[in-house]
């Protein structure tokens, strides 16, 4: 920018002589400025100067043109890899926040986080740039122009600069008013996507469609009229310093004629010098206000970014700094109590119990009983708000979950699949280069899906497609247990995998859930408990408190019971 500057002004500065020469030779020869290159090229006559003073404003014309050139390249290579950078911060940072911050969002928060640290390219990073170079090319340009005729170059930037005041002064509240609401409506536009395009079949059955429509068009028209109006102000002062600029040139003009004795010809190179100054300073000064504008609407947009670049990212975010936690004997749980709201009824109270290496433990219960509440401490996804869990005698805290969630596969009542390969779901968030396929081969056999993916004629190879749209409920949910079993657990949670299966693909999934290693723990939880039918022990859950534990048949005589009391 600095070069870019100087070379602007080189251009300006050149210009004197060059039309000097062509209108008063003779003066040329006689003035200062060309005293170094009259000695430089041996020059007898004015006549001898008009090829090098020519071949000085052509060069030094070339030379600011690729100045330019490069300064745009940079700043903008320099801009998109800064936004690029902030997004993939922004990104990462949000993947390591706790489970619990993550549910207290809305998806599509989360996911137009990153869309705004890209968006700062344009809104911020950019305009930034833009400011700097103006304000080094003005100043560089102005210092030569002033010097060259203090009184002409006075009045025409305290033109210029009195009517971008008057303009930013003016409009900074509004602007700043279209920025709040410009990050407030891309969000909403966002969940409103989301929420429609994601529940169409509901939208479809109850012919919601118009709703959804004119919620989106009463988005889409507050975010149009605040674009209308920043984009407005921020191009509307050209319109009037091009008008302003003749009238400054009039009267700039005019004093010149007169000192020149009613002869403009003498001052041709000095009115040529400011014209030039003028007509480069004008675009520069525009863009820099241009992007005062920009910076001023998107400061609230840049709040936000700055929130979530602020989120702390923890000590084992280097996947090498963590190790497995041992697993060896058991799972203890010792009074366990939480509460997602400190003011609200906890969820659990008081549960204690413990978990074999290697047994098969079910965990039933009503809704709302605390199943997947229980679910996600065992998981370490969630902090008690009192009681704890350890493992072989060591605490499930904050600083051992990373190191518990390694030695841990979940799967979930609905599991997400990616639109592509067989193979690449089951070893889904692991790099195709990195993936160990003998491994996928044997976490379908143990999965018993095997078979059919064999039976396929592209195999592991084949497209699940949009959310394994393209595999039955059955498949999908033995996929799901391959995905897990891939990464070799010691502990393997069901959440309700099977609560969307009918009776006979519940009892063929549940089968090959049992078949798996004798060493693997499983925790299962179920609505029904007739999908626990072959477990070691049963644990049964009622508004957040421990009912009864022991074997199939003795909770299920309990319940009986209970039922009849």
């Amino acid at each position: 920018m600095v070069f870019s500057s100087a070379a602007e002004t080189l251009t300006i500065g050149s210009l004197v002589p060059f039309l000097s020469i062509l209108t008063m030779p003779e003066r040329v020869f006689q003035s200062n400025f060309a005293s170094p290159l009259v000695f430089a090229t041996g020059a007898a006559t004015p006549g001898d100067l008009l090829v090098p003073i020519t071949i000085l404003f052509i060069g030094a014309t070339v030379l600011s043109g690729g100045a330019r050139l490069l300064q745009q390249w940079l700043t903008t290579a320099l801009s998109f890899a800064v936004g690029a950078e902030l997004a993939v911060d922004v990104f990462r940072r949000t993947l390591y926040q706790p489970y619990f911050v993550h549910t207290g969002r809305n998806s599509a928060e989360v996911a137009i986080g990153a869309s705004k640290a890209k968006a700062l390219v344009s809104g911020v990073i950019l305009p930034v740039f833009a400011i700097i170079n103006g304000a080094l090319l003005v100043l560089s340009v102005s210092a030569f122009l002033f010097l060259l005729d203090p009184s002409k170059s006075v009045v025409l930037f305290a033109g210029f600069a009195v009517i971008y005041l008057f303009v930013a002064t003016t409009v900074r509240r509004k602007v700043y008013a279209n920025g709040i609401i410009l990050s407030r409506e891309a969000v909403a536009s966002k969940k409103l996507l989301t929420e429609s395009l994601g529940g169409i079949r509901d939208v479809l059955l109850d012919g919601t469609q118009e709703r959804y429509a004119g919620l989106f068009r009463t988005i889409e028209a507050r975010l149009s009229r605040a674009n209308v109006v920043n984009m407005f102000v921020a191009g509307s002062p050209r319109t009037l310093i091009e008008t302003a600029a003749i009238v400054l040139v009039a009267v700039v003009i005019l004093p010149i004629a007169k000192e020149s004795s009613g002869s403009v010809l003498n001052s041709i190179p000095i009115f040529a010098a400011l014209a030039l100054g003028a007509q480069r300073l004008l675009p520069v000064l525009q863009m820099a206000y241009a992007s005062w504008v920009s910076l001023r609407s998107s400061r609230p947009m840049l709040l936000d970014v700055l929130a979530l670049l602020e989120q702390p990212i923890p000590a084992f975010s280097q996947p090498d700094s963590v190790r497995k936690l041992p697993f060896k004997r058991e799972i203890s749980i010792h009074e366990l109590a939480f509460a997602h709201d400190s003011e609200r009824e906890r969820a659990l109270h008081s549960v204690s119990f413990s978990i074999k290496k290697g047994e098969r433990l079910g965990i039933v219960g009503s809704t709302g009983s605390g199943k997947s509440t229980l679910l996600d401490l065992l998981m370490g996804l969630l902090t008690p708000t009192a009681g704890f869990i350890d493992i072989d005698g060591t605490p499930l805290n904050p600083q051992a979950a990373r190191s518990w969630q390694t030695q841990i596969s979940h799967v979930p009542q609905h599991i997400f699949f990616a639109d592509a390969t067989i193979l690449e779901n089951i070893a889904l968030g692991h790099s195709a280069d990195a993936i160990n396929v003998d491994r996928v081969k044997r976490a379908a056999a143990m999965a018993q899906i095997d078979e059919f993916i064999d039976s396929l004629p592209m195999g592991y190879h084949t497209q699940v497609g949009e959310n394994g749209v393209r595999t039955s409920g059955g498949q999908r949910q033995r996929l799901g247990i391959a995905r897990a079993l891939y990464k070799s657990p010691s502990v393997l949670l069901l959440d309700e995998a099977t609560s969307a299966l009918d009776d006979e693909t519940e009892q063929a999934v549940m089968e090959s859930v049992y078949a798996l290693s004798a060493e693997l723990t499983i925790i299962i939880v179920a609505h029904r408990i007739s999908t626990l039918r072959r477990c070691d022990r049963i644990v049964e859950l009622g508004r957040g408190r421990v009912e009864r534990i022991g074997s199939y048949q003795e909770v299920l005589l309990a319940g009986k019971k209970s039922d009849v009391a």
